[in-house]
């Protein structure tokens, strides 16, 4: 007698097997209307305001990335701001209260200040993201380096914009 079982009998049985019910799927939101949910993440995204039904999503955000939405809040505004003088206040309190972000217009943005401590910290940061990627906006960045050697007075400053100047 053969005991060995054919590939359709074998198949059948995998077929009886099977689950008929479908996989659940789960829906990351219910939104009662898409314009609702629209102009809430308008709203989120223009004002940096948070609404109430994204609340706990970006509770648990926070909590996993470890970027706190205060300090996405100040980098928001630092992006946003026209006036220099705005743009260092907002500065300051983000290199006070957090670190500052790996974010080239930022940085390259923070050598136009009159403030050689800034200029130290936004050098040490751009010269760490040219180690890791290319940098963007090199042009840019060049003319910056530029001024910054013409007016530093101190050497750590002044050898940190010579040895990013020279990976340029």
């Amino acid at each position: 007698m053969n005991n060995k079982k054919s590939w359709k009998e074998i198949d059948r049985g995998r077929d009886g097997q099977r689950s008929t019910t479908p996989p659940t799927v789960r829906r990351v939101h219910t939104p009662a209307t898409p314009r609702g949910y629209k102009s809430d993440l308008d709203k989120m995204f223009n004002t940096g305001e948070v609404p109430e039904r994204f609340q706990p999503v970006m509770a648990e955000l926070k909590s996993a990335s470890g970027q706190s939405a205060d300090r996405q809040k100040l980098i928001r505004q630092a992006r946003l701001a026209e006036a220099s003088a705005d743009f260092e206040v907002i500065i300051r309190q983000l290199i006070a209260d957090y670190s500052l972000p790996e974010d080239e217009e930022l940085l390259i943005r923070m050598l136009d200040l009159d403030d050689e401590a800034m200029h130290h910290a936004a050098l040490d940061i751009l010269l760490e993201m040219e180690g890791s990627r290319p940098l963007k906006k090199r042009a840019l960045l060049r003319l910056r380096l530029d001024t910054v050697l013409q007016l530093a007075k101190q050497s750590h400053t002044l050898e940190v914009a010579q040895m990013l100047r020279d990976r340029l």
